[in-house]
Protein backbone atom coordinates (compact mmCIF):
# COMPACT_ATOMS: atom_id res chain seq x y z
CA UNK A 1 0.00 0.00 0.00
CA UNK A 2 1.72 3.25 -0.82
CA UNK A 3 1.08 6.03 1.28
CA UNK A 4 1.56 9.88 0.38
CA UNK A 5 5.21 9.74 0.71
CA UNK A 6 5.53 6.78 -1.43
CA UNK A 7 6.73 3.97 0.98
CA UNK A 8 4.73 1.13 1.80
CA UNK A 9 3.18 0.73 5.85
CA UNK A 10 4.82 -1.78 7.72
CA UNK A 11 2.88 -4.98 7.96
CA UNK A 12 4.43 -8.17 9.76
CA UNK A 13 7.20 -8.47 12.17
CA UNK A 14 11.06 -8.06 11.84
CA UNK A 15 13.58 -10.56 12.26
CA UNK A 16 14.67 -8.74 15.88
CA UNK A 17 11.09 -8.79 17.04
CA UNK A 18 10.83 -12.79 16.06
CA UNK A 19 14.57 -13.52 17.78
CA UNK A 20 13.08 -11.17 21.15
CA UNK A 21 9.92 -13.84 21.04
CA UNK A 22 11.84 -16.73 20.90
CA UNK A 23 14.46 -15.82 23.46
CA UNK A 24 11.78 -15.40 25.99
CA UNK A 25 9.63 -18.52 25.10
CA UNK A 26 13.44 -19.99 25.51
CA UNK A 27 14.07 -18.50 29.34
CA UNK A 28 10.02 -19.43 30.05
CA UNK A 29 10.91 -23.10 29.22
CA UNK A 30 14.26 -23.24 31.61
CA UNK A 31 11.80 -22.07 34.53
CA UNK A 32 9.09 -24.13 33.55
CA UNK A 33 10.86 -27.94 32.96
CA UNK A 34 12.50 -28.05 36.14
CA UNK A 35 8.87 -27.53 38.11
CA UNK A 36 7.34 -30.42 35.39
CA UNK A 37 9.99 -33.15 36.34
CA UNK A 38 9.81 -32.35 40.03
CA UNK A 39 6.21 -32.76 40.31
CA UNK A 40 6.78 -35.80 38.04
CA UNK A 41 9.24 -37.07 40.55
CA UNK A 42 6.63 -36.39 43.38
CA UNK A 43 3.81 -37.51 41.51
CA UNK A 44 5.71 -41.15 41.53
CA UNK A 45 6.71 -41.28 45.32
CA UNK A 46 2.94 -40.71 45.54
CA UNK A 47 1.97 -43.72 43.56
CA UNK A 48 4.68 -45.92 44.86
CA UNK A 49 3.78 -45.05 48.51
CA UNK A 50 -0.08 -46.04 47.71
CA UNK A 51 0.83 -49.41 46.05
CA UNK A 52 3.11 -50.53 48.99
CA UNK A 53 -0.02 -49.31 51.80
CA UNK A 54 -2.32 -51.05 49.50
CA UNK A 55 -0.05 -53.81 49.67
CA UNK A 56 0.33 -54.35 53.09
CA UNK A 57 -3.60 -54.08 53.61
CA UNK A 58 -3.86 -56.83 51.76
CA UNK A 59 -1.26 -58.85 53.14
CA UNK A 60 -2.73 -58.10 56.66
CA UNK A 61 -6.44 -58.93 55.09
CA UNK A 62 -4.72 -62.37 54.21
CA UNK A 63 -2.68 -62.75 57.47
CA UNK A 64 -6.03 -62.31 59.12
CA UNK A 65 -8.58 -64.41 57.18
CA UNK A 66 -5.98 -67.50 57.21
CA UNK A 67 -5.40 -67.13 61.20
CA UNK A 68 -9.01 -66.95 61.82
CA UNK A 69 -9.22 -70.00 59.17
CA UNK A 70 -6.58 -72.00 60.90
CA UNK A 71 -8.38 -71.32 64.36
CA UNK A 72 -11.51 -72.65 63.43
CA UNK A 73 -9.97 -75.50 61.49
CA UNK A 74 -7.96 -76.27 64.91
CA UNK A 75 -11.49 -76.13 66.88
CA UNK A 76 -13.06 -78.36 64.45
CA UNK A 77 -10.46 -80.68 64.56
CA UNK A 78 -10.45 -80.58 68.73
CA UNK A 79 -14.33 -81.27 68.89
CA UNK A 80 -14.31 -83.41 65.73
CA UNK A 81 -11.43 -85.30 68.02
CA UNK A 82 -13.95 -85.30 71.49
CA UNK A 83 -16.56 -86.65 69.35
CA UNK A 84 -14.78 -89.47 67.21
CA UNK A 85 -12.94 -92.50 69.14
Amino acid sequence: MMTKKGFREKSGITLIEMLLVVILLGILAMLIIPQISVSTGDANLNTLQTNLSTIRNALNVTLISTTEHTQVSAKMMGALGQVMP
